[in-house]
């Protein structure tokens, strides 16, 4: 079974098991006290603004490959096409007759 891209939409990825059990403990900790829960919100607001600058900063230009995993199979999808185009031509031009010496 081949692995999922890495420009697929996996449900259970860990990243959201990370962040749910982040806004769980943020949770508890607005339960406990006010002023250490907003102090952890705030915390949390500027890790996730700096994970979406990283994001947006270093994100592919568009039309191009997600990662190089994604390059690579790209690039070996395209070469196996082509060797199955010249394949068939091999095939076709073996199968018609060609002119005969004596003719």
């Amino acid at each position: 079974m081949p692995l999922p891209s890495s420009t697929s939409d996996f449900a259970f990825d860990p990243k959201w098991l990370v962040i749910g059990f982040a806004l769980g403990a943020l949770a508890m900790v607005l339960a406990f006290d006010l002023k250490i829960g907003a102090a952890v919100a705030s915390a949390f607001a500027l890790i996730g603004l700096f994970y979406l600058w990283v994001r947006l900063r270093f994100a592919p230009p568009p039309g191009e490959p997600a990662s190089e995993r994604d390059a690579m199979i790209q690039r070996f999808d395209r070469l196996r096409e082509q060797r199955r185009l010249a394949a068939e031509r091999e095939s076709d031009s073996a199968a018609q007759p060609g002119p005969r010496a004596g003719e």
